[in-house]
């Protein structure tokens, strides 16, 4: 499965939201491979603001990766090519990571706590991009799927962990229980078996296809 090219092939978990001023932070940790192999390089995990449902949808995307750092992807066009906007190498396997989206228009940032468990109010926030990102494909007033993203980059499935997700200062008690599972290929129809919430523990687990 892969986040990139013309259309993507990946694990989805979202809901409908048409704020055009809102911020999404969540934590990510315990990238792992469901099969005992290491995560690909290029495996990715965090934060999709999606125009639609469709495989070659318009989205901005910000990822946790195997490898590569925190990383800021995404799609201009209904069916175009991929874009690649920067990567910071954050020396950790686990981070805060933040989209900012004002209409068509989006930032990110990523952080590593100091303290575990700690507070995303007292993060510093390092920017991913050093300019914004302009989407035409997002209007003002329209709706699009906010949500998580796991993708393998590989034919070897993998989990990754979410916690302290925060929608537009709502906790994940709040909203968790809307997010509807998509997997944009179905090569493993069962992949939501294998993804767990814990509300009270305001955590949960995600599997790629």
């Amino acid at each position: 499965s892969d986040i990139w090219g013309n259309a993507d092939d990946f694990s989805y978990w979202s809901e409908t939201k048409s704020d055009d001023h809102q911020n999404i932070i969540v934590r990510v940790s315990g990238l792992s491979s469901m099969y005992n192999t290491a995560p690909s390089a290029w495996s990715k995990t965090g934060i999709m603001i999606r125009s639609t449902l469709e495989p070659g949808s318009p989205h901005y995307s910000l990822f946790l990766t195997g490898t590569q750092g925190v990383c800021t992807q995404g799609r201009m066009t209904l069916n175009g090519g991929p874009s690649h906007w920067n990567c910071v190498n954050i020396g950790a396997k686990a981070a805060w990571i933040k989209i900012e989206k004002r209409v068509n228009t989006f930032s990110s940032f990523a952080g590593v706590e100091t303290v575990v468990g700690g507070d995303p109010s007292t993060i510093t926030w390092t920017p991913i991009q050093w300019t914004t990102q302009i989407i035409p494909a997002f209007a003002a007033g329209q709706s699009y799927r906010v949500g998580l993203a796991v993708s393998s980059n590989s034919y070897y499935p993998i989990e990754a962990t979410f916690t302290n997700y925060v929608f537009k200062g709502n906790h994940i008690s709040d909203i968790i229980t809307n997010f509807v599972p998509h997997s944009f290929t179905h090569e493993r129809s069962d992949f939501d078996t294998h993804s767990t919430t814990d509300v009270q523990a305001n955590t949960c687990t995600l599997a790629s296809t």
